[in-house]
């Protein structure tokens, strides 16, 4: 969702989707609604961490996967958080 709120224009939207439809997509649960809310209540204040950040951490705290993300700021003080630097 973030992918496609960034979209400049429909061109731009294409191109995510069809990137995006190159993974699997995890569903939203409790589970990650929850841990999302316990990463904003520490991070959010000191680091900055806004609220589709830490769905995005949540999820993948909960589901066991690696996040890869250019975005160290905010998601590199995330201690549960199993994340790579993005090479692109």
């Amino acid at each position: 969702m973030e992918l496609i709120v960034g979209a400049r224009n429909k061109r731009d939207q294409k191109v995510i989707e069809k990137f995006i439809s190159l993974y699997s997509i995890q569903e939203l649960s409790g589970a990650i609604g929850h841990a999302a809310h316990q990463r904003l209540k520490q991070y959010a204040k000191a680091h900055g961490l806004a609220l589709a950040d830490a769905l995005i951490a949540a999820t993948a705290i909960v589901n066991d996967l690696i996040l890869v993300s250019r975005n160290e700021k905010h998601f590199r003080p995330i201690k549960e958080l199993r994340f790579s630097k993005a090479a692109y």
